[in-house]
């Protein structure tokens, strides 16, 4: 499906009538924002936008950035977010997963945040809800590319374990380095909990 994941959240997006006062027009241009599939047609949008009635307020600019993220979230895997009291409820398409390992990593990063394998629930922090909100996305992003990479199978691994001594301490080796790339995928202050592991 060419639809765009839902992004509902207490920001402030509209077209206000002091920056384009005909109705029709207004129309014609939230239409534009429901019909963007990519970003060339947010862009192609923004250049109208500034061409015809000059630089956009604050709320079309918001806008547009929810758009940009709705596109992201289609990318990453992401099936919605949505605003639900105090908190932001960010819910993945049924292909997108987290991995275990990558929701232990995350709970230690981001405190008060509760991470499953097929959502997340962040609390809001800050006024500032768009750039919390992206801030998450990104690591969800990398997370969720994560989790899409092949991984052995059963058979595989206990192949692995009946191997050498040495073959063994290769395993160990290829399986330290399999952990150090799943740490990369978080934000930097996961760094001081990946020290801390045995």
């Amino acid at each position: 499906e060419d639809i765009l994941p839902s992004v509902d959240l207490p920001i402030t997006v509209h077209i206000p009538n002091e920056y384009i006062p005909g109705e029709a027009e207004r129309i014609y241009f939230y239409k534009r924002m429901s019909g963007v599939r990519n970003t060339s047609d947010i862009e192609s949008l923004l250049l109208e936008l500034e061409d015809r009635f000059g630089d956009p307020p604050k709320s079309v600019w918001t806008a547009l950035a929810v758009l940009r993220l709705r596109l992201r979230c289609k990318v990453a895997g992401i099936a919605s977010i949505k605003a639900e009291g105090t908190n932001i409820s960010i819910r993945f398409a049924p292909q997108a997963r987290l991995t275990p390992e990558a929701i232990r990593l995350l709970s230690y990063a981001f405190k008060g945040h509760r991470f499953t394998a097929d959502g997340v629930v962040v609390p809001l922090t800050s006024t500032k809800v768009m750039e919390q909100i992206e801030e998450v996305i990104s690591v969800l992003e990398r997370a969720l590319e994560e989790g899409r990479k092949p991984r052995a199978n059963t058979q595989t691994r206990h192949d692995v374990h009946r191997q050498t001594d040495t073959q063994t301490q290769n395993h160990n080796y290829t399986h330290a380095r399999a952990r150090a790339r799943t740490h990369s995928l978080s934000l930097s202050n996961i760094q001081a909990y990946t020290r801390s592991c045995p």
